[in-house]
């Protein structure tokens, strides 16, 4: 595939995330997309078949560009920690990463799209589950059991690993309730430290209470 080409399916998946995460997908046209990416609608037919290949591609889209930002703190491809000391520094630096890679401006559009398949999930939901948070889920589950040294009952460990990534969510899915309660005017780089700052202190005192 040419260069054009790919830079046209970018931009075009970009549009489609906005306008599927603006509108869901019956709110959003593919007329409408295609204007915002500034190109003619055949050009959604010839990359994507029509606009439920165009969402499908959304998403994937979405999971490929987590993993990329992801896969070294994730690291289920690395070896695993030993020690619940290890274990800990592991899952303050997958926090962190999760934090600034969530809090960054283009991830605005991508929540909004996460949060309409969490509340009323399509078959998207499981190209976002399976490759993107799954993968986290399953890393921090993985992270606290180690930490916990298999004290926590698998209830205990779903539950916690919820409750930290929910740490994360929030300061997406609620901005505006985030910026009214905090006064400020964005989240920029020095909020977003502010915050991962915040979190982990709240990891460390989740693995001093399991530990």
């Amino acid at each position: 595939m040419s260069e054009d080409c790919i830079s046209s399916r970018d931009i075009l998946l970009r549009a489609a995330i906005e306008a599927f995460g603006q509108h869901g997908r019956d709110g959003a046209s593919t007329r409408q997309i295609a204007t915002a990416a500034g190109m003619p609608m055949s050009q959604i037919t010839y990359h994507f078949g029509g606009k439920d290949g165009l969402y499908l591609a959304c998403a994937q889209y979405i999971a490929d560009d987590f993993i990329s930002n992801m896969a070294a703190a994730i690291g289920h491809d690395l070896s695993i920690p030993q020690t619940p000391a290890e274990a800990r520094v592991a899952l303050i630096a997958l926090i962190r990463t999760m934090v600034h890679m969530m809090l960054r401006k283009k991830t605005r559009a991508i929540s909004h799209f996460i949060l309409r398949e969490q509340a009323e999930p399509t078959e998207a939901f499981a190209i976002i589950y399976n490759c993107m948070m799954g993968r986290a889920i399953a890393r921090v589950r993985e992270l606290l059991g180690i930490i916990s040294e298999n004290r926590l009952t698998e209830a205990q460990l779903n539950v916690r690993t919820m409750a930290l990534i929910g740490q994360v969510i929030v300061f997406r899915a609620a901005n505006a309730s985030v910026l009214r309660t905090t006064g400020w005017s964005e989240i920029g780089p020095e909020q977003n430290d502010e915050i991962a700052d915040a979190i982990i202190a709240h990891v460390n005192a989740i693995c001093d209470a399991i530990e």
